[in-house]
């Protein structure tokens, strides 16, 4: 279902989350945009073409996706506990305004936390940088304390250097996050059983993560490809062994 419609029942049901690890549509397709890799080189080799046209999802009416978003963050702040955390990923052009919003419902900001892609699509035209980035708001509810599971020092950079999953992803999904970075977040500001919520599931990454790191979830997605995609791939992480039946710990 939409977030939106899912988040009023969880009010209505006086269920609160200890942490909210989300991907929101950041309203930047570009209606048919492609760019094709029949004949790739060596140095810019993918495994599909090049997509900048994601999705009716992604393709508000500027107005539209600003009270949108505006009412996703009053919402996502309510359900989150006081000392929860909020780790949003969104466009560089809104993540200050973003920030603002998040602010403003009783979010403190702790950081922006960047994930700098290593293997960034190629500038064909060469007339500008190699677009390698995209950015998570971290933030704090006030009033109670907050969950922060420090690594060693070299771990917790907010800069983490990480391949493009939605090149090499497990999804048809196109803007899928890499396990390998969820994983991380989930670790860092959650503990076991603690309830995350994903109001975007998408490729449902952040589901798969909980599951493996014995987390419990709750997520919504209105699209029905992209649900019944993500469900399979919940469905196969499940079914899998895990390193905790077999005794071993991360």
């Amino acid at each position: 279902m939409d977030c939106i419609d899912g988040m009023k029942q969880l009010l209505k049901q006086g269920i609160t989350v200890d942490c909210i690890i989300t991907d929101p549509p950041y309203n930047i397709s570009v209606e048919g945009k492609e760019i094709k890799r029949d004949k790739p080189n060596t140095k810019t080799a993918r495994k599909t073409s090049i997509k900048f046209d994601f999705g009716e999802w992604d393709k508000m009416d500027n107005a539209e996706f600003e009270k949108f978003i505006e009412e996703f963050v009053s919402l996502a702040c309510q359900l989150l506990k006081p000392g929860g955390a909020v780790l949003c990923w969104f466009t560089k052009e809104k993540i200050s305004w973003l920030a603002d919003l998040f602010n403003k419902n009783g979010i403190k900001t702790k950081t922006i936390i960047t994930w700098h892609k290593t293997n960034p699509t190629p500038q064909f035209r060469i007339t500008n940088y190699l677009s390698a980035s995209e950015f998570c708001f971290y933030g704090i509810k006030e009033g109670g304390k907050y969950t922060f599971n420090f690594e060693k020092q070299n771990d917790m950079h907010n800069v983490i250097d990480y391949p493009n999953a939605s090149i090499y992803g497990e999804t048809e999904h196109p803007t899928e996050k890499p396990l390998y970075i969820i994983n991380k977040l989930v670790r860092t500001h959650t503990n076991e059983g603690d309830l995350i919520l994903d109001c975007f599931m998408g490729s449902f990454t952040t589901a798969v993560s909980c599951h493996k790191l014995q987390r419990q979830f709750i997520g919504f997605e209105k699209d029905a490809k992209f649900y019944e995609m993500g469900s399979a791939r919940l469905k196969k992480a499940q079914s899998q062994l895990s390193i905790f039946d077999m005794g071993v710990k991360i």
